[in-house]
């Protein structure tokens, strides 16, 4: 988990990404049990958002969540990025 949040900070998405998707699973215990699991996960999905990869998003929420369903910024990430990639494939829908 270190080594994906060092990944981050130095603009490596993509890496830290293919890292931590090894782990991602059981993810849930590190976020519940960790601050640098909260840390970690909140500085990925706001990039992820900045990039606009909502569905990504979802993939990496969507088992954290079903296993903390009372945290509220899984719930508000969750709620964001289904919103926002139903309007982005609505705006690709659009276009053609």
């Amino acid at each position: 988990m270190i080594a994906s949040y060092i990944m981050l900070e130095n603009g490596r998405l993509d890496d830290a990404l293919k890292l931590f998707g090894r782990v991602y699973k059981q993810f849930y215990r590190y976020y519940r049990e960790n601050l640098i699991g909260r840390i970690f996960l909140r500085k990925l999905v706001y990039m992820l958002f900045r990039k606009n990869r909502y569905t990504e998003v979802l993939k990496i929420i969507q088992p954290v969540s079903e296993k903390l369903s009372k945290d509220c910024d899984l719930n508000s990430w969750y709620l964001i990025a289904m919103l926002r990639a139903g309007r982005n494939k609505r705006s690709r829908n659009d276009k053609r």
